[in-house]
């Protein structure tokens, strides 16, 4: 609260004056509550906390694929053709073993 949002809070009649006050203390009990709730609760960082600021033990753990690797049963797979047409043939030898 500013100084002049104070003035003019002091500057009303006494009993807008005074509901002002009493709904501007329960606002900040309520934010007490709050603050209070989120230091107690020991759930971690608020959700606005960069990854980076928490430690790698408070994080989730990582999640498991669940999805098997591989080609799955049935799945005929695709391939080039084969070509009737062979442009060279080479005879291969070992000179040593």
């Amino acid at each position: 609260m500013t100084r002049e949002q104070a003035l003019a809070l002091l500057a009303l009649p006494r009993e807008p004056a005074v509901e002002r006050i009493r709904e501007l203390a329960r606002k900040a009990e309520l934010r007490d509550k709050a603050q209070a709730g989120d230091k107690d609760a020991g759930d971690g960082p608020s959700p606005t906390t960069p990854s980076g600021m928490t430690a790698p033990y408070q994080k989730p753990a990582h999640r498991k694929k669940t999805k098997k690797p591989g080609q799955k049963k049935g799945h005929l797979g695709q391939r080039p053709s084969r070509s009737d047409h062979i442009d060279a043939s080479y005879v291969h030898s070992l000179d040593q073993c």
